[in-house]
């Protein structure tokens, strides 16, 4: 991939520019916050005597548009929400009213809050705050950030029992209950392979850090021969083949150590006397006994493994590893891996299970399939396919599926908050691929073209279906949790923040060295590159929009080390930018 695909979420600050001056940027919240019972629906007003109605669902489909669910809700592909179309109330004017167009760190909290960025701490994915260093940056997600009470949290304090699960930010509003938020990292992901693809892109390779183990080496790696399929030696209890069998070695790296990699017996299983290897044995050690997966080209396979170092060393974690492609010859032969990761889980009151000694982390960690989410940047360096990036992001739903039952069976909570976050990513990779328009009615160049170059990729209905499915797999986690529920209940349905497609960056810091305010452009998102000396202002970007900050006398005291925007000229450089960016 040459390119992103991903589309706007707008943010909020006092000094707000859009990025993408062809965009349509469509911010829009998908509410229905609907008074809806599982079997009938419920008046405005006081509830049905001896309803449940106290219990109640949050759910949040993360970056769902409101227009394509109701498209997609009239074509029965989703019969849950389809229902609380017929039934409930819904946003008008195409989704709720905000502050300021949302992204992802804003919304979200704005949801759990109930109030504005300005109260919950929130403007964006990334930004800056007054009293810190200019340099540096900071996290939506990061502890510290959430200055107001949740919604879950006053829940509690009112006594109610309430479940956090995929809710973004929820881990950082403690609560007595159960809480299932993202995940941690411990390894990174990439591949080892015989061949280089034309979609293998080595800048994108080394600029997100991806493993790319190749016998000649790629991207700036050395060479590494375990990469190259050889003829298998001292393995045993492995199954026949019926060609010569061979090996590979599939590093997993943790900063450039190999804490987790897999040996690999490629084998022929077909007595046809011709040589079509068609499957591999991934396992711990040379012995089919401590096979962890045995694939077919195109399967994945869920490996378990004990943490290496740090805190949480000797704890459950987990790894996909995907045959990504097996030609019967081996000519081509390409074995992918995920980062090795582990759910962010937290239960207080958790009584724990018999026989299990651990906490409710560890218990997810070991008795439910590795949690994971699609990876933009394996799919963007053109390693994998998009249909691996696709396996990969729907791999949420067989890890959380039987979480979600878990939790809600055991606790039975008042309110379940409920987030789902497929929408968001393939929409980020597929929406500015299947738009054939810009917002002013001109051809989308990008369309069914993801290199730009003229040539269609013929994808367009494969790309749609993508995106078609995540709106049914939100649909059915809708469905799931409503099952596990009392009849009778509330549910509120909404998205943090809505999509347009996208097809063209700008590098936003390009624009404040052209006005003397950076000495070079950013290498990274909020923070001045290495080696700047003027740093008067810094861009923070996320999406289809950026906050640009200014370096402003007195405000910072130390000014970070960087010259420093005088107060009386505060107006005149707000001004410039502007001007610079809506040019």
């Amino acid at each position: 991939m040459k390119q992103s695909f991903s589309a706007p979420k707008n943010n909020v600050v006092s000094l707000f520019l859009r990025a993408f001056s062809v965009l349509l940027v469509l911010t829009m919240f998908w509410a229905p916050f609907q008074g809806v019972a599982s079997a009938s629906p419920l008046a405005a007003g006081s509830p049905p005597a001896g309803s449940n109605a106290e219990k109640a669902i949050f759910f949040v489909s993360d970056g769902m548009r409101q227009d394509l669910a109701e498209a997609y809700a009239g074509q029965g592909l989703m019969p849950t929400f389809q229902k609380l179309l017929r039934s409930g109330a819904k946003a008008a004017d195409g989704g709720l009213l905000t502050q300021a167009p949302p992204n992802t760190g804003a919304g979200w909290y704005s949801l759990a809050t109930g109030a504005w960025s300005g109260v919950h701490g929130s403007t964006n994915n990334t930004f800056a705050k007054n009293g810190q260093p200019f340099a540096n940056r900071v996290g939506s997600f990061d502890a510290g950030v959430l200055q107001a009470e949740t919604l879950a949290q006053a829940a509690e304090r009112g006594g109610k029992k309430v479940a956090q699960i995929e809710w973004a930010g929820g881990r950082n509003a403690a609560i007595d209950g159960p809480t299932v938020d993202y995940i941690s990292f411990f390894s990174g992901r990439g591949v080892a392979t015989n061949y280089i693809s034309p979609s293998d892109n080595a800048a994108f390779v080394a600029a997100f850090g991806l493993q790319f183990d190749h016998p000649a080496g790629f991207a700036g790696q050395a060479p590494y021969p375990g990469a190259s399929p050889v003829d298998a030696n001292g393995w045993t209890n492995v199954p026949k083949s019926y060609s010569p069998a061979k090996e590979m070695y599939l590093r997993v790296l943790d900063f450039g150590t190999d804490k987790y990699g897999l040996n690999t017996y490629i084998f022929d299983s077909t007595n046809d006397k011709t040589v079509n290897y068609d499957k591999v044995l991934f396992a711990t050690s040379k012995d089919g006994a401590n096979a962890v997966a045995t694939l077919d080209n195109g399967q994945l396979g869920d490996v378990k493994v004990k943490i290496v170092g740090g805190a949480k060393a000797g704890l459950t974690a987990g790894m996909l590893v995907k045959v990504e492609e097996l030609s019967p010859d081996l000519s081509q032969v390409r074995l992918f891996h995920t980062s090795v990761s582990r759910a962010n889980a937290s239960w207080p009151s958790w009584l724990g299970e018999p026989g299990f000694s651990g906490d409710f982390e560890e218990y997810v960690a070991q008795m439910f399939p590795t949690s994971t989410a699609a990876d933009y940047a394996v799919l963007e360096s053109g390693i994998v396919s998009e249909e691996t990036y696709v396996q990969q992001g729907l791999y949420w739903e067989t890890g959380h599926f039987p979480m979600i039952a878990y939790i809600l069976n055991k606790y039975q909570p008042d309110l379940a908050m409920i987030g789902y976050p497929t929408t968001d990513e393939f929409q980020h990779q597929f929406l500015g691929l299947i738009t054939p328009t810009l917002p002013n009615g001109a051809p989308n160049p990008a369309y069914d073209d993801v290199e730009v170059n003229g040539t269609p990729d013929g994808r367009v209905a494969e790309r749609t279906s993508f995106i078609r499915r995540a709106y049914e797999g939100a649909d059915a986690t809708l469905a799931l949790v409503q099952s596990l529920m009392p009849n009778n209940i509330s549910t509120f349905v909404s998205s943090d923040h809505g999509f347009a497609p996208q097809f063209l960056a700008v590098d936003a810091s390009k624009v404040l060295v052209d006005l003397g305010l950076l000495s070079k452009p950013q290498t990274s998102n909020c923070r001045p590159a290495a080696g700047e000396t003027i740093g008067k202002a810094k861009a923070c970007w996320a999406g289809g929009t950026v906050q640009v900050y200014l370096n402003l006398a007195g405000r910072d005291p130390a000014g970070g080390g960087f010259q420093q925007v005088a107060a009386a000229d505060e107006a005149a450089t707000v001004a410039q930018i502007k001007s610079a960016f809506l040019a």
